[in-house]
């Protein structure tokens, strides 16, 4: 049996229509399927939050990391240039305020660890974030609440560690 190039050109063209639409329908279905999932989390309740999401509500994403810090002494050699400041309101619903973590040296920037504890319905937790905050400016760190199906829960902050970083 003979193939010709014709019949192989007609195979493949037929091939990628058929491939392309079976992916088309495919992602349509994950697009859907992440709506739908996307509506069953917002009508979770607050206490089958996971940690990262109750983090990614609360805290500015484009400042700071978060990282892990279980109460170790650290350097605290920058904290009297360092201020958590509270102002403006939060997200709708008015949840808080905004909070930044401000820096009053003219000079050095200043890398520094925050500890946000907190209580969701009896379990208490804390979230730690290192900010690098350049020389005389501020950053967003997130809201002062977290607010989820009509309660609110404060996020209070405290500077465990701070330390001047080279220019």
């Amino acid at each position: 049996m003979k193939i010709s190039y014709l019949s192989i050109i007609s195979f493949c063209v037929i091939f990628t229509i058929l491939t392309s639409c079976t992916q088309s329908s495919k992602k349509e279905a994950t697009e859907n399927a992440g709506d739908e999932h996307t509506e069953a989390e917002k009508k979770k309740d607050v206490s089958e939050l996971t940690y990262k999401e109750i983090i990614t509500l609360v805290f500015t994403n484009d400042a700071g990391e978060g990282i892990e810090w279980h109460g170790e002494e650290s350097s605290k050699e920058g904290a009297e240039e360092l201020a958590i400041v509270m102002r403006d309101q939060c997200g709708e619903d008015d949840c808080g305020q905004q909070v930044f973590l401000t820096n009053s040296n003219a000079d050095k920037p200043i890398k520094a660890i925050i500890k946000a504890p907190f209580n969701i319905e009896g379990e208490e937790s804390y979230a730690a974030r290192a900010y690098e905050v350049p020389a005389n400016s501020e950053v967003a760190i997130g809201c002062s609440h977290l607010c989820y199906n009509g309660k609110s829960y404060a996020f209070t902050r405290e500077i465990v560690a701070a330390e001047y970083l080279e220019k």
